[in-house]
């Protein structure tokens, strides 16, 4: 049993102080695509939503929880980007470039969702 904690403690200090930041250069490229992917996949949301709002399509799709959390994040880029201006933050594409995977598929599900079906009903009338 002592020899199971000595291993376990090995293994915790030895990934504490070996964090990579950099990719394998095979995974680079799947990275690359990934993030053009969901490059992609904010502008359509941000297209979207701008087409069907009536004023802001941040304040009238965005739940409040989610309005914190995204708020919170670029409040914390903020301060540790001191040359950047909050005023970009205005246009609700550059807000989604601080939600997670998580926050798009909440979007997608309750609001796209129900505009692609509205859409697809009046295209049916």
């Amino acid at each position: 049993m002592g020899n199971q904690k000595g291993i376990n403690k090995f293994l915790e200090s030895y990934f504490e102080n070996n964090i990579e930041t950099e990719l394998p250069k095979d995974m680079e490229y799947i990275n690359s695509e990934i993030e053009q992917v969901e490059m992609a996949l904010r502008s359509l949301i941000a297209d979207v939503l701008h087409n069907e709002a009536e004023n802001d399509a941040y304040d009238e799709f965005i739940p409040e929880h989610m309005k914190e959390k995204v708020e919170g994040r670029i409040k914390n880029w903020l301060s540790k980007n001191p040359g950047e201006e909050e005023d970009q933050f205005k246009d609700i594409r550059r807000k989604l470039d601080f939600f997670d995977l998580q926050e798009y598929k909440d979007i997608i599900i309750s609001k796209l969702t129900g505009i692609i079906l509205n859409h697809d009903l009046v295209l049916k009338e």
